[in-house]
């Protein structure tokens, strides 16, 4: 709650602060009564991507189709979603499979910042070609890569305006492909994963 400052003829001026981004109602009060047309619903974006507030992943890609991105998607998805929230990290990857990562674009408050233009950097040493990051909404992008070498210690750096994200630059292990397989490739669901 905060009081307006009389601007000049009749017109106020006043300002808050709001750390959390959504939708609100917000009212306004000459005299503890609504002027009209209060309350106004209004929209809290999220502030600037923060690169040292956003993360990433290994994860695979079918997980996160446009679909899954949304809220109320079902408890199966809504599952993956909070795997998602508690994982930060990179488990490895194995020659000639996609190694799929979800970039998290977070602001300063930990909202995600899911503005139209947002571009990661992101690259390997050894260089491979890295696919541009795909918007999958709700500050989530999703970018891969094929490694067709094995690796002991694949540099993985991800950007954003020429600063490293959190935890970047990763370190993972490409494996040979004769009967390896990934833990990024493999997933429990049910309801005894969700206790």
């Amino acid at each position: 709650q905060h009081a307006a400052i009389l601007f000049s003829d009749g017109l106020y001026s006043g300002e808050y602060q709001n750390t959390r981004s959504g939708q609100y109602l917000m009212t306004l009060l000459v005299v503890d009564e609504p002027i009209y047309g209060s309350p106004y619903s209004i929209f809290i974006d999220a502030a600037e991507v923060l690169p040292g507030s956003s993360t990433a992943f290994q994860t695979r890609s079918e997980y996160f189709d446009s679909s899954l991105a949304m809220p109320g998607a079902g408890s199966a998805r809504e599952h993956v979603l909070k795997w998602v929230e508690d994982t930060v990290g990179m488990v490895g990857g194995v020659i000639s499979q996609p190694f799929d990562i979800m970039i998290r674009a977070r602001d300063r408050y930990g909202n995600a910042a899911n503005r139209a233009g947002m571009i990661f950097d992101v690259s390997t040493d050894p260089s491979y070609d890295v696919d541009w990051p795909l918007n999958k909404g709700q500050g989530n992008l999703l970018t891969s890569f094929t490694p067709t070498n094995a690796h002991d210690s694949l540099k993985l750096n991800i950007k954003y305006q020429d600063e490293h994200i959190a935890a970047s630059p990763f370190t993972v292990k490409i494996r040979n492909g004769l009967g390896a397989t990934s833990g990024a490739h493999c997933f429990a669901l049910g309801d005894g994963t969700c206790v």
